[in-house]
Parts: structure tokens; C-alpha cells; sequence
């Protein structure tokens, strides 16, 4: 991602600094924000994303195991 030597000239840099910016505001997604991206943190999409995730773990944490899996109090799952 980073480049390995300078840039040619500066369109270049700014073509660079361009393409990362819109990667690291619209497709990475952070940590610091519960794995949402700064753009969609910055828009309040965040909100409604966040909601989804919990309600899809709420209801995988309803089901049961599968045989020979254990659930552990985190939710995580273990095969034997």
C-alpha cells in the first residue's frame, strides 16, 4: 500500500494521497469504531449497521450448538 520510493512528480503524490484516502475512509474498516468505516461513522450509517450485527448475534446465541460444538460465554464456538 505504501509506496516503496518516492513519487515522480507531484500529480503523482496527489493521485496517491487521492486512492488512499478513499480507501482508508470507505473500505477499511476500523477497530475504534467497532469495524465500521470513517465514512460511515461520519454519515450515521454506523448506527443502523451496528444494530444488524447485534441483532444477528443476539439470535445466533439463541441457537443451540450444533453436535459436538461448545458455546462458550463469549459466544465463541469450539469444535471438539
Amino acid at each position: 500500500m505504501w509506496p516503496s520510493q518516492g513519487f515522480a512528480n507531484l500529480t503523482d503524490a496527489r493521485e496517491w494521497v487521492q486512492h488512499f484516502m478513499e480507501w482508508y475512509n470507505e473500505q477499511h474498516k476500523h477497530s475504534a469504531l467497532k469495524y465500521v468505516t470513517p465514512g460511515q461513522r461520519h454519515r450515521g450509517e454506523d448506527i443502523a449497521i451496528l444494530e444488524q450485527r447485534d441483532e444477528f448475534y443476539r439470535q445466533l446465541k439463541s441457537q443451540p450448538p450444533d453436535e459436538g460444538e461448545t458455546r462458550h460465554e463469549t459466544g465463541s464456538i469450539s469444535e471438539p
